[in-house]
């Protein structure tokens, strides 16, 4: 049985095409926000807050937020906290310039927390946009669909092993928090979601990100073919053989059985080859 943390909720329609579902269970909210360790002067990006339910727990923590939601409906719903505390935008979070808005309000020497119930549809190009600034953020607490969550703190040799797992692992380390009931949101979703942290960290920079998750996308395109094959587009099979066995590694290996660790060092194996033959 869920407690309710906003019955007024249900007056609310919720917009398909914003994937909109509140979460009204006040114990998930608690336990969210409790998890990411928001706390007295923290500045915290919240994504997409409809309702406010994270919102009103943050203020009474004593943070300062920035909201971004969509939905202009909701922008009415900012004059019941402290100005002081919230400010509230009417933006699309794809196209609003988040690095540079938060290096803008963020005071010296601190980094930003992000707390949200994102729109499912968005996890990725969300993620994509958040787990790269870990100058400016030190960790993010979301919700999103379970099977989603699954896949970023999944290992090699899982079915839920994929690029997404390796594209969170390269920015971040990340800890699957706990699962939610589809009754703890209005409309109910029809999938069970999850909570899920990210603790930032520096990524690799031996080389461009752009080759290392170019040969990513690549290998698990075809995720159940030996490296040699799924990447016949991109390297001679003899070639990509010959890097692997410098690297102690089977000709025979399949993109899902190799760690973040291996993945990088066989890229980088391939990227000083092409630089050798450049030069």
């Amino acid at each position: 049985m869920c407690t309710l943390f906003y019955p007024q909720s249900m007056l609310v329609t919720a917009r398909k095409h914003l994937a909109q579902h509140f979460l009204i269970d006040r114990n998930m909210v608690n336990k969210v926000v409790e998890c990411s360790g928001a706390a007295s002067g923290d500045f915290v990006l919240e994504i997409g807050p409809g309702l406010g339910a994270f919102t009103q727990r943050l203020v009474e923590k004593g943070v300062q937020i920035l909201a971004i939601e969509r939905d202009p409906r909701f922008q009415k719903l900012a004059f019941q906290y402290p100005p002081s505390q919230v400010e509230w935008l009417t933006e699309d979070i794809l196209n609003y310039p988040i690095a540079q808005e938060i290096r803008h309000r963020l005071s010296p020497g601190r980094k930003a927390l992000v707390v949200s119930n994102i729109p499912y549809h968005l996890t990725s190009p969300i993620l994509e946009r958040l787990l790269p600034l870990h100058p400016l953020i030190s960790h993010v607490t979301l919700i999103m669909q379970e099977e989603v969550a699954r896949r970023c703190v999944s290992l090699p040799n899982r079915k839920t092993y994929g690029s997404l797992s390796l594209f969170v692992r390269y920015y971040s380390q990340p800890t699957y928090l706990f699962s939610i009931s589809p009754t703890c949101f209005r409309p109910s979703p029809k999938v069970n979601s999850a909570a899920i942290q990210f603790v930032l960290h520096p990524p690799m920079k031996e080389l461009p990100p752009s080759f290392f998750f170019n040969l990513v996308r690549k290998s698990f395109q075809q995720r159940r073919k030996m490296l040699r094959s799924s990447l016949r587009s991109l390297y001679h099979p003899c070639l990509l053989e010959k890097h692997l066995v410098q690297l102690c590694l089977p000709p025979t290996t399949r993109p899902e059985e190799l760690s973040l660790h291996a993945f990088f060092q066989l890229a980088k194996s391939l990227y000083q080859e092409l630089r050798d033959q450049g030069s």
